[in-house]
């Protein structure tokens, strides 16, 4: 995973491994804040894994008095309710991608280099409608 620069933001990439095979497990954005009824964009480029199967993609949001939400549940799995609608004060669904081979030994041999290409960049787009949509939840919680 690799974030990009974010003016007034600290950055910091935490990895497992050394060297070439290191791997990013974790970014942490902070020294900066998000006003009320604001939103941002925190970007990150990461490669899509050659196994299926889903990304969960965990998030924790701090807010200035020291509270902490964690959007790190199976967004299909039953959400607490207050008063009716799903509370959120404490922690929330995650956001997912899945991950399919559509590029399996079969058609491979039958697709062409533009049709790779295609999926590749739609693998791409849809882990960044998966950040984006990590971002609105981030931002209705403000």
């Amino acid at each position: 995973m690799t974030p990009n620069v974010k003016p007034g933001w600290t950055i910091e990439v935490k990895k497992t491994g050394e060297g070439e095979t290191a791997e990013a497990t974790e970014i942490i954005w902070s020294g900066n804040s998000i006003p009320a009824g604001f939103r941002d964009e925190l970007l990150f480029s990461a490669q899509v894994p050659a196994k299926e199967g889903n990304l969960q993609w965990k998030a924790y949001q701090t807010y200035e008095d020291g509270a902490v939400i964690a959007w790190e549940k199976d967004p299909k799995a039953e959400q607490p309710k207050k008063d009716g609608k799903p509370d959120f004060s404490k922690f929330g669904p995650s956001s997912q991608t899945k991950i399919v081979n559509d590029l399996s030994a079969d058609k491979a041999s039958t697709t062409d280099t533009k049709k790779n290409d295609h999926a590749f960049v739609l693998s791409i787009v849809a882990i960044s409608l998966a950040a984006a949509a990590l971002g609105l939840q981030l931002y209705k919680r403000k």
